[in-house]
């Protein structure tokens, strides 16, 4: 530990005496449990809590015990507004909220997730932006050398340089892979290899584009593209990641089941596990399958099998802190279904502002921290 280091962390430590006649140990214990929003109004308590709470391995702290714990809570995003946070989905009511202070009136889609984090996207304003939706602290991102319109985009940290970092993917007519720093707020091109581009070789592009959320996971982003047979018309998917260490593609084939099926499967990143929802139209069903061994085909497990009865043409589903799964048809009513005894209930969200019906475009599951976007948590 460097000498100012020590100072630090000696200075933080005297501030942060025995507090109500309990041990610092024990309050740090104590609040390094509590939801990121509790924490936020803790910090009015005292400031030796204020100087706790702000402190960088306090942070990860909290933010690693929340993972730990499957804390997770949902935003939700559509073309004309993104929507408060909600952590119980039975919710009757939610206030949309936009940055710019007047309510339903941008362009941002939530295009990726990392620590808490959340990348939004404005195809029209050509505008990339990282949010903290439990601080509300944001920092615009500056636009990439071309439009980010036809781009994969991802939101990662790089474990390697200690640094968050946006990743946009433009395929045509060639592979294009970009970088932005957090650090030093700049971007940068990733050098083409022979390996990145027989990756993308066959892969329908169109399909890319329409899976647009970097889903991170295991120190990568993570998209579903397919290569498509055009005599037989069968569909061969598999994963694409990106490895920010690396800085390397892979791919991943998809079980047999969902590489040949005839709707488009999901992909969802909930922490460091990676699930596929895919409709399989033999059965009159919907697979949830995991990956229980990341990179490894064959590991490949189904975990729940969920009856039509439940719903038809679900586009979007979603894990609960409780288990249960929650399930959405666009322009519908979301669904909450429990796989343990197969009961499923319609929940009926609606805009408290105009009483109409959210036709939700995605719903993100994350967990709530208080990562600071300027500066990243380290992992070492």
């Amino acid at each position: 530990m460097t000498k100012k280091k020590k100072i630090k962390t000696m200075v933080l430590m005297k501030s942060a005496e025995p507090t109500y006649g309990f041990p610092h140990e024990l309050v740090e214990e104590i609040l390094s449990r509590s939801p990121a929003k509790s924490l936020l109004r803790f910090k009015c308590v005292s400031k030796a809590w204020r100087a706790l709470i702000s402190y960088s391995k306090f942070i990860n702290l909290h933010h690693d015990r929340a993972v730990h714990r499957n804390k997770f809570s949902l935003v939700l995003s559509n073309p004309k507004s993104i929507y408060s946070v909600i952590d119980d989905p039975t919710t009757a009511a939610i206030p949309s909220y936009a940055l710019n202070g007047r309510r339903g009136s941008w362009d941002f889609l939530v295009r990726g997730c990392c620590d808490g984090l959340l990348l939004l996207v404005s195809v029209a304003k050509d505008l990339l932006r990282i949010w903290n939706p439990t601080t509300r602290d944001f920092r615009d991102v500056p636009s990439p050398s071309k439009p980010v319109l036809d781009t994969l985009y991802g939101l990662g940290y790089g474990s390697n340089r200690n640094d968050y970092q946006v990743v946009t993917v433009r395929c045509k007519p060639n592979v294009e892979v970009e970088i932005f720093s957090m650090q030093s707020q700049s971007w940068r091109r990733v050098e083409s290899t022979n390996a990145m581009l027989s990756i993308f070789d066959s892969i329908s592009f169109s399909v890319l584009v329409n899976e647009f959320d970097g889903n991170f996971a295991n120190g990568a982003n993570h998209w579903l593209g397919y290569s498509s047979d055009n005599a037989t018309n069968n569909k061969e998917w598999k994963v694409i990641s990106f490895d920010l260490g690396g800085e390397e593609f892979k791919g991943i084939l998809l079980p047999e089941q969902a590489r040949r099926s005839h709707c488009d499967p999901k992909l969802i990143v909930r922490g460091e596990s990676i699930y596929l929802f895919i409709d399989d139209l033999r059965v009159s069903a919907f697979n949830i399958f995991a990956i229980e061994e990341y990179g490894v085909r064959d590991s490949w497990c189904q975990l729940y099998t969920i009856p039509d009865s439940v719903g038809t043409l679900f586009d979007t589903f979603c894990f609960m802190d409780d288990g249960k799964i929650l399930l959405h048809e666009n322009r519908s009513d979301p669904v909450l279904y429990d796989p343990k005894s197969g009961e499923s209930m319609q929940i009926k969200i609606w805009e408290c502002l105009s009483g109409n019906l959210i036709n939700w475009f995605s719903i993100h599951a994350y967990t709530p921290s208080l990562v600071s976007i300027q500066h990243p948590r380290s992992k070492g």
